[in-house]
């Protein structure tokens, strides 16, 4: 067994999962996976200046593993100030949350279709939403544990079946 060293590891871990799982999946070009999944989740005439935020927060949701509520999404588009401005009347936060949830739950429950691919995120979120891992490795050394998200804790201990060392 070979010990993953590096959180960069884990996303080349995931993606392996991600591949025993869909074998014909690749990796989408720029933001065509973000881009796919705030389709998903909000109107055709959305500008497009509110897809982007839809598309950050999704995409920060997935790769850190923020709980899919509106109120950690809320947390989360705070935070990373992922909110439209003032003048946006109908288009506030709270529709920016609610899109990202939208999108997340799309790709927690639709395979990622080849025409898309995945992104970096998904390499994360996918194999902890659909449940691909398997404890394989006998032993998992984290290298600066500190710059860790919860995503990423999750994945090395779904994939240890013995130890951590951090």
């Amino acid at each position: 067994h070979q010990p993953i060293s590096r959180s960069e590891d884990l996303h080349s871990l995931g993606f392996q999962f991600v591949r025993r799982q869909w074998s014909r999946i690749g990796v989408g070009k720029g933001t065509d996976r973000a881009d796919y999944l705030t389709k998903q989740a909000v109107p055709a005439n959305c500008p497009t200046q509110i897809r982007r935020l839809v598309s950050q927060l999704h995409t920060k949701a997935r790769d850190m593993g923020v709980e899919r509520t509106s109120d950690a999404f809320l947390r989360t588009a705070l935070f990373f100030d992922l909110i439209p401005d003032d003048g946006w009347r109908q288009y506030d936060v709270q529709f920016v949350v609610e899109a990202a949830l939208k999108a997340v739950d799309h790709a927690a429950t639709v395979a990622p279709r080849q025409d898309v691919g995945i992104d970096f995120a998904d390499m994360i979120f996918l194999p902890l939403a659909w449940k691909l891992l398997s404890p394989d490795y006998g032993l998992v050394v984290v290298d600066e544990a500190q710059d860790m998200t919860l995503a990423q804790l999750q994945m090395a201990q779904g994939v240890c079946n013995g130890r951590i060392c951090v």
